[in-house]
């Protein structure tokens, strides 16, 4: 960043493009359809336009390659990830680097994964239960997170601490719970293609989240869940 190279490529693509109006931010958004943070999966970040009694609502624009690092990048659309201000913050990700190694930006090195190139071994959640399900609380259930790329998510988005919360944890009993109370043959159907719009609905009343791995980012935490859920399948 303090080369005198990337301060003028900055000022070419991040100044005098991402930063300028002629790139309009709110369209790239609307038109992305993220539902919710492709970070965390904690927030909601549809688009909603302004009205007359409110503001336009969104999450934000993160640079999954820093803008201050890699200003060549900064209007890429693969580089343009909208989610949410928790983990676009000082806190978490904001603009620290994806590499584990500065000096070598192959993919082997990545510390988290770009979005679009997410898939469910880099990071995923599972749990430890020390009491039988039947009465446990919440004191009985230890959230871990493990993937192959664990390491960077919780250094740089803080996963592990985020959602080890009461209330997640008391989510786990209740999906066990719940689990124990169908047979085998229910889930037979999260083998069948294409699958029934009305399965699908139903699916989603019976458990308050989706049991397919294409429909998790539509809403919060679902990915959270089904992870917790199929691991609890394989522990029974």
């Amino acid at each position: 960043p303090e080369k005198k190279l990337n301060r003028i490529l900055y000022h070419i693509f991040i100044i005098f493009g991402y930063e300028d109006d002629i790139f309009n931010k709110d369209v790239f958004y609307r038109q992305s359809q993220v539902g919710t943070c492709p970070y965390c999966n904690m927030a909601d970040i549809h688009y909603t336009p302004a009205t007359a009694l409110s503001q336009t609502e969104k999450g934000v624009l993160d640079h999954f390659y820093p803008k201050e690092i890699y200003p060549m990048l900064g209007l890429s659309f693969y580089n343009l990830i909208p989610s949410c201000p928790s983990c676009n913050d000082v806190q978490h990700k904001s603009n620290k680097d994806v590499t584990s190694n500065k000096g070598d930006a192959s993919l082997t090195s990545m510390r988290i994964i770009n979005p679009y190139e997410y898939q469910d071994r880099n990071f995923f959640f599972d749990y430890n239960l020390k009491s039988h399900w039947e009465n446990a609380g919440n004191s009985d259930v230890d959230i871990l997170t493990a993937g192959d790329k664990e390491v960077g998510y919780n250094a740089l988005l803080n996963l592990n601490g985020r959602y080890n919360t009461i209330q997640n944890r008391e989510t786990v009993i209740s999906i066990i719970r719940k689990l124990n109370r169908y047979p085998d043959t229910y889930f037979d159907y999260l083998n069948m293609l294409p699958i029934p719009d009305s399965l699908i609905k139903k699916e989603f009343d019976d458990w308050g989240f989706h049991l397919r791995r294409d429909e998790i980012y539509k809403y919060p935490f679902n990915k959270f869940k089904l992870d917790i859920l199929e691991k609890a399948r394989a522990n029974m």
